[in-house]
């Protein structure tokens, strides 16, 4: 079977040269990913096996990829609706659904696998990948609600530093500078993990949650 490799760009968008007399039409290819909006169905880093499609049609619950009408990028989320109009689409993640309708013109294929780094899952599409889709939006909502009522709570832990008295030194955070021909860029580690990054157009920490609970950001030097 011929596969293509398609390095990733940045944010939801792929570098997907998609012309098609440079394509095997029909053939299984694959995408790299990026981007919070299909959390939690993919992840950012994934590479995608897209499978373009043949005899079928697209359906509902589908996971696809996409070029964005007048657009030059490509996206992947989930069909919500097939109208008279056209396709309809939404990220998992996302709260509103894409302004666009979609043509079978504009659809480069369902991503049927998603691999990061030797493991493999499969990608649900269909009816099943609607209840997923709906199940998704739901916990989406179920999450936003808790983070609104607990935000306050959060906080006051986080200005108290009560937490970060039990870190044990081993874990305590440092910054690991990584270099490139082009540039630098800057993380937080807690142990191994990855917890924040410094963004120097704001010139600040940006630390996930709930990290911050284990770290005064206080203290944390300004990279340069």
């Amino acid at each position: 079977m011929k596969t293509r490799i398609i390095p990733k760009i940045h944010a939801d968008f792929f570098l997907f040269q998609h012309i098609k007399n440079k394509l095997d039409p029909g053939k299984t290819f694959f995408c790299a990913h990026a981007g919070p909006s299909m959390n939690p169905t993919l992840n950012s880093k994934d590479l995608l096996e897209i499978e373009p499609y043949r005899e079928e049609r697209p359906k509902t619950g589908d996971v696809i990829l996409f070029r964005v009408p007048q657009k030059d990028y490509h996206i992947v989320h989930r069909i919500t609706r097939i109208c008279s109009r056209g396709i309809q689409t939404r990220g998992d993640n996302n709260s509103q659904t894409d302004p666009w309708y979609l043509q079978p013109v504009d659809i480069c294929g369902r991503v049927i696998t998603a691999h990061r780094g030797a493991a493999g899952r499969i990608i649900i599409n269909g009816f099943m990948g609607r209840i997923i889709g709906l199940y998704c939006q739901l916990r989406r909502c179920a999450l936003s609600s808790l983070t609104k009522t607990l935000r306050p709570v959060y906080r006051s832990l986080c200005a108290s530093g009560f937490l970060r008295l039990f870190v044990p030194t081993p874990l305590h955070p440092r910054v690991v500078t990584f270099t490139s021909r082009t540039h630098s860029s800057h993380r937080l580690l807690l142990g191994k993990t990855i917890i924040g990054t410094y963004d120097h157009a704001l010139q600040q920490w940006q630390i996930r949650h709930p990290y911050r609970l284990l770290i005064n950001e206080s203290i944390l030097p300004t990279p340069r």
